[in-house]
């Protein structure tokens, strides 16, 4: 072999090796420059998720505050459907009106999710608003409030909440930058 030829192939073989490295160096560039994303994604993605779930529990709260200014109606509503009615209605107005801040919170429950912690709070929302539903009817009908529809509402108005607050509580213990999978179905 000649000495140009080897001097030829040397060179071709350095540039090879140089342009190798470099596609190496960039794509483990793209590669970390892509996990820290996935790891700042996760972060910010936790601390939407402890905002959303800690204001949706604090709408229940506002709820049950809402809640405990009914049974003092509900009860002159009991002993006299004519002359209780109009306060429980009035007070029912205010429990609706943290119905509907319940809904708005579960929404935003469901943007940030899983779709675990968006089940419980829309199951919450919906058991919540069974036992409006419930003194509601029989208060705009004037019938006689159904006390083993309202005393199992109330119970399941506190599975739900304690279901949401484990399902959240699961979620916030991942680590961050775990990506949920969607399921499939």
């Amino acid at each position: 072999m000649d000495a140009g030829v080897a001097a030829v192939l040397g060179a071709t073989v350095g540039v090879v090796g140089t342009l190798g490295t470099a596609v190496l160096t960039y794509a483990a560039a793209r590669r970390q420059a892509r996990d820290v994303g996935v790891v700042e994604h996760g972060h910010w993605l936790r601390e939407r998720r402890h905002e959303r779930y800690i204001a949706f529990l604090d709408g229940l709260g506002a709820w049950d505050t809402a809640l405990d200014q009914v049974w003092e109606p509900l009860g002159r509503y009991r002993r006299n459907p004519a002359a209780g009615r109009a306060g429980l209605l009035a007070a029912l107005q205010t429990l609706e009106g943290r119905y509907d801040g319940l809904v708005a919170l579960e929404e935003r429950v469901a943007l940030v999710g899983p779709e675990g912690a968006a089940h419980a709070a829309e199951r919450t929302r919906r058991i919540y608003r069974v036992l409006f539903d419930v003194i509601h009817h029989a208060a705009t009908e004037g019938q006689p409030v159904p006390e083993a529809e309202v005393d199992a509402a109330l119970v399941d108005t506190r599975k739900v909440a304690g279901d949401f607050r484990k399902v959240s509580r699961q979620v916030m213990e991942k680590p961050p930058g775990v990506w949920e999978r969607p399921s499939a179905q």
